[in-house]
């Protein structure tokens, strides 16, 4: 299993990475099943948390992606 970049995959989700970062990022995922999950996880995560976080500045969403994270982890 490749590692990928939470942090890449956070602007990913946000819609604020590149053609090239996009691929990075597809690449991993199609790579193994185990990422498949772990992507429609997060991307599923990611879209309930922004709807319970309207307005946010920056320190608010790194805690936001620390308890998604935290989350992913807790169900390892």
């Amino acid at each position: 299993m490749k590692k990928i970049d939470y942090i890449l995959l956070s602007r990913h989700f946000h819609g604020e990475t590149t053609d090239a970062e996009n691929q990075q990022i597809f690449s991993w995922r199609d790579s193994s099943s185990i990422n498949r999950r772990t992507y429609e996880r997060l991307f599923k995560l990611c879209l309930k948390e922004s709807k319970i976080v309207v307005s946010q500045d920056n320190l608010e969403e790194m805690g936001s992606w620390g308890t998604i994270l935290s989350k992913i982890l807790a169900e390892s």
